[in-house]
């Protein structure tokens, strides 16, 4: 029985060291070979807010945004192409690898042009602002490593730990993106009046003590009056001064000078009182326009009598706003006691004349409206094999001097088909020009065609097929 126990005891051990052979035979899956799928993403209201940097979990070596999804990574190509890529993080200075740096990359589906075009001029120069508010966040392990979806390696990818940042552009090819960080200031720029109340969505622009007419946009500040900014290491090369300044339309306000090689961590602009003009296009009798006509045109504002770039350090000029869906546009941070003009570009050439918001009036309300008669064409772009030109941009006006100034841009849909306004100078011409393509000299269009209209232009006019000849 002694003996029988044994053999049935060695045959246990046997059977079991087996199994656990068989086990350890398939490696166990590992986290920074997988990345989680990145699902749609829904333009939010954008919030400038100060950077916060997020630490990997104690024993972690990688950290994963919750808003992905695992999907395996593919290393065999000859079986499918990759979808992901590695990201290296390391210090510029050093050379050693950066462990616990964020990691923020366009999700895939997602670009810059997918901002809400009044909210973009925020994001102007400012990476990482745009990423943190629209972004996802990988942090690289031990080995200043990561991986993101390899579409998202075709956009900016910025990484930072504390006050080192870097980033890399899109790449021009191999198997791992590399991250060069360097010591960056994040700078925070206040807008505010005399009060110190905050003074939201105002451009802020930056300027070299040595040219006043080169300047750049830093961004917008947000709900808060707040932007914050990463300033570059200062260089030997590199202009020690620099201006900023909030920009207004009527030009600079609440210059400061900062010293780059000592930057400040906060620098308050204080701008003058201010009021808002509030704009509805309709139509006469107050019914709104066509949603796809409002969404191409721009309500453009201006100073009666500013001349362009009249003001040293401004740039006076024009503000553009696009209209929503009901047709109303809304201009901030008009400084009171202006004469301004109100314009739709392409559409009603002659301005509309009113004064700007005051101590006594600081919300002024406009309604501009269009002309029973004002012409608008559909139809559908096809080519001359009849068949639809789809997501194709042109340019369509009547004949008269000046036709350029009067030119109306659209772009066909899915089947070819558009609808554009024209400007208010065609009203009654009995024909309209579409163009597409400029020359290399950009003084002329490689295709043109004249279509001619039954009776006049008045209204809605239906073009039906327009066949847009080919290249000359």
């Amino acid at each position: 029985m002694t003996t029988l126990m044994k053999l049935v005891a060695g045959l246990a051990v046997v059977v079991a060291l087996a199994w656990l052979l068989r086990d350890l035979s398939i490696a166990p899956p590992d986290a920074s070979e997988t990345v989680r799928q990145v699902p749609e993403v829904s333009v939010a209201q954008p919030v400038e807010t100060q950077p916060v940097e997020t630490q990997p979990a104690e024993g972690a070596e990688l950290a994963v945004d919750s808003r992905l999804q695992r999907i395996p990574v593919t290393r065999n190509s000859e079986q499918a192409p990759l979808t992901t890529i590695e990201v290296r993080v390391r210090d510029d200075k050093t050379g050693e690898v950066v462990a616990g740096a964020s990691v923020r990359f366009v999700p895939p589906g997602f670009a810059y042009a997918d901002i809400p075009p009044e909210h973009r001029d925020r994001y102007s120069r400012s990476t990482e602002s745009f990423l943190r508010d629209f972004g996802m966040c990988q942090i690289t392990n031990k080995f200043g490593t990561t991986r993101i979806p390899i579409e998202a390696a075709s956009n900016v990818v910025v990484a930072r730990k504390g006050n080192l940042y870097g980033t890399n552009w899109p790449r021009s090819g191999g198997k791992i993106l590399e991250i060069a960080v360097s010591g960056h200031h994040t700078l925070v720029v206040e807008t505010a009046d005399e009060l110190g109340n905050a003074i939201p969505h105002v451009k802020v622009v930056g300027q070299p003590d040595w040219n006043p007419l080169s300047q750049w946009t830093l961004g917008t500040t947000d709900d808060n009056g707040i932007l914050t900014y990463v300033l570059k290491p200062e260089s030997d090369q590199t202009q020690t001064q620099l201006w900023l300044q909030a920009e207004l339309l009527d030009g600079a306000h609440g210059r400061e000078a900062i010293d780059r090689r000592a930057p400040p961590r906060f620098v308050r602009l204080t701008l003058p009182a201010t009021g808002i003009v509030r704009v509805k296009i309709t139509n006469v009798g107050g019914v709104a326009l066509d949603r796809q006509i409002l969404e191409s045109l721009h309500a453009e504002l201006s100073i009666v009598g500013a001349a362009p770039r009249a003001a040293m350090f401004g740039r006076p000029g024009v503000l553009y706003i696009r209209p929503d869906a009901e047709g109303h546009a809304l201009f901030e941070n008009i400084v009171f006691g202006k004469t301004l003009q109100l314009r739709f570009p392409g559409m009603i050439l002659e301005p509309k004349v009113f004064p700007g918001p005051s101590e006594s009036e600081r919300v002024v309300s406009i309604v501009h409206a269009v002309k029973p008669d004002h012409p608008f064409c559909v139809g559908t772009l096809v080519d001359p094999d009849n068949q639809p030109m789809v997501g194709k941009q042109f340019s369509v006006f009547c004949r008269r001097q000046g036709d350029l100034l009067a030119s109306v841009g659209a772009t066909t849909d899915e089947h070819g088909r558009f609808l554009t306004y024209l400007s208010e100078v065609c009203t009654g011409k009995t024909a309209v020009v579409f163009t597409m393509g400029m020359d290399m000299s950009g003084v002329g269009f490689d295709r043109e065609v004249r279509v001619p209209v039954a009776g006049a232009l008045h209204g809605r006019v239906d073009l039906g097929e327009v066949v847009m000849p080919n290249k000359k």
